[in-house]
């Protein structure tokens, strides 16, 4: 049973204006934070919500991001590809909106890759930013046409002009920017990120920047929460470097067991996360140590053997194919 702003969606296929995957459309009718987040956009913007959400991007600077002074290059590397700055805010994550963001995702995440997961993600607080599309024509929706140029979050899988290359993500969990796929997943991340009132304003705001063509410069949130936190490297070589020192100065068994599993790891294995963190709590490493998360998350199990993702693909090609359904002028 849907309620009635589910059912508008299906009826006459309408989904297909925010997404080209019936199975995300199906998940997401029973999923609360979408559910929600769209009838905020119904009531606030009526019909124009689908146009609205054709036409914004949504991307975030993560903890990691902010930390390695990534998110000024961002912006610039976003205006370059014809998306402009229209709304900035910051994010401090918690448990409960980590797991919810990528619910359908870390269904194959191993439990290492989870809690180096949430240690990344309370370093310090991200930025988000939404962007405008500006291109001309727009042949398929802004948050669509973003996934295409932010590029996968496994290194390998990039080509050099992505962003996430240019801004030198090291691995797939700092992966320095994370952006939802379609107008769905704004739609619903969205609902993660903000109450219904604060949601009622945001919509009404963007839809008024949007059509007038307004912008917003994020630098003075940028510049504050540069101040917040010392500027660290994402290079995994100088964080092994870094660890490895340390340990070769601790002396005892804890220390050689560190160092013998670091370099089985990095010669093709993998770390065990709790068996390796408590070895490095005996040698007196800080438990919020900057080289050894940077260091865990290179060398940790990502994903379970043989899983699959509830939903993997992006609908990207199935835009770019005329799968979805596009909205003219508001």
């Amino acid at each position: 049973m849907r309620d009635r702003y589910m059912q508008s969606l299906a009826d006459d296929e309408v989904w297909r204006c925010l997404t080209t995957l019936r199975v995300k459309f199906d998940y997401f009718a029973v999923d609360a934070n979408f559910r929600e987040s769209w009838r905020t956009a119904v009531d606030v913007l009526g019909p124009r919500a689908p146009w609205l959400l054709q036409r914004i991007a949504l991307l975030t600077v993560r903890p990691e991001g902010v930390i390695a002074r990534k998110a000024h290059p961002c912006v610039r590397t976003m205006i370059e590809r014809d998306f402009l700055p229209i709304y900035g805010h910051r994010c401090c994550y918690n448990r409960v909106m980590i797991r919810d963001l990528w619910r359908y995702q870390w269904n194959v995440a191993t439990l290492d890759r989870l809690a180096i997961g949430d240690r990344v993600h309370y370093l310090a607080d991200a930025l988000n930013l939404v962007f405008m599309d500006v291109s001309s024509p727009l042949l398929i929706p802004a948050a669509s046409r973003l996934t295409a140029h932010k590029g996968s979050a496994s290194p390998e899988a990039r080509r050099a002009d992505h962003i996430r290359s240019v801004l030198g993500a090291p691995n797939r969990i700092m992966v320095v920017v994370h952006c939802p796929d379609e107008p769905m997943d704004v739609v619903r991340e969205l609902g993660i990120l903000f109450d219904r009132a604060a949601l009622t304003t945001l919509y009404a705001t963007l839809a008024d920047r949007v059509a007038g063509g307004v912008t917003a410069d994020p630098t003075p949130q940028i510049e504050e929460l540069y101040a917040e936190v010392t500027a660290r490297s994402l290079s995994v070589e100088d964080a092994c470097a870094a660890v490895t020192a340390r340990l070769d100065g601790c002396g005892g068994g804890a220390a050689r067991r560190a160092a013998a599993a670091l370099g089985a790891a990095r010669a093709g294995g993998r770390l065990d996360w709790d068996r390796w963190a408590a070895d490095l709590h005996e040698c007196g490493f800080d438990p919020d140590d900057w080289a050894v998360t940077v260091v865990a998350s290179q060398y940790v199990e990502h994903d379970l053997p043989g899983a699959a993702c509830l939903i993997s693909r992006t609908g990207r090609q199935l835009w770019q194919a005329g799968e979805g359904r596009m909205v003219g002028t508001a």
